[in-house]
């Protein structure tokens, strides 16, 4: 549910499965109930779950369930992720949003290259109307329209770092 509903909280999957199949509902965490899975997973999961999720992310099915005017700074994050294919999935995906098909990254270039680019989409994104319009919390973003960067820095923290190698 949640790799197309890449907004919603697990909570909210837990309830609407409850409700549809009377599937009982699982223990889950804080996070769980408050914060959209696809970021627990993009911030915090190992880096097989963050590619899958930067994939959804740029799938039309799941951007016209979720919307894509808040996907930005959490796709810009993950240009900077250790796994180089995690970051080339990111960028394909940022390219899929409104107003980003030119972007231009190189996956493979130099870290700094790599961060300049991402805090440039931040800027960006942080200045057009659209950032704005979702407020959710578990976007992580604030009453404002503001990024919760303590709140994306805890999770990130958390980070499953534990190497991982997938074969295609």
């Amino acid at each position: 549910c949640n790799l197309c509903h890449l907004d919603k909280t697990l909570s909210w999957t837990a309830d609407r499965l409850n409700e549809w199949y009377d599937t009982p509902r699982p223990s889950l965490t804080d996070d769980d109930t408050t914060v959209a899975a696809s970021l627990l997973w993009l911030l915090q999961g190992d880096a097989g779950l963050r590619a899958i999720t930067a994939q959804s992310m740029g799938w039309a099915p799941a951007q016209e369930a979720s919307g894509t005017n808040w996907m930005v700074p959490h796709l810009a994050e993950a240009l900077g992720d250790p796994y180089e294919a995690v970051r080339f999935i990111a960028a394909r995906s940022l390219r899929s949003l409104p107003g980003y098909s030119g972007l231009e990254f190189d996956f493979v270039g130099p870290e700094a290259q790599r961060i300049d680019t991402a805090l440039q989409l931040l800027n960006t994104w942080r200045d057009t109307e659209s950032a704005r319009r979702r407020r959710e919390p578990e976007l992580l973003v604030d009453s404002n329209g503001v990024l919760r960067i303590e709140a994306m820095r805890r999770l990130f923290d958390r980070r499953d770092r534990r190497p991982l190698f997938l074969r295609e």
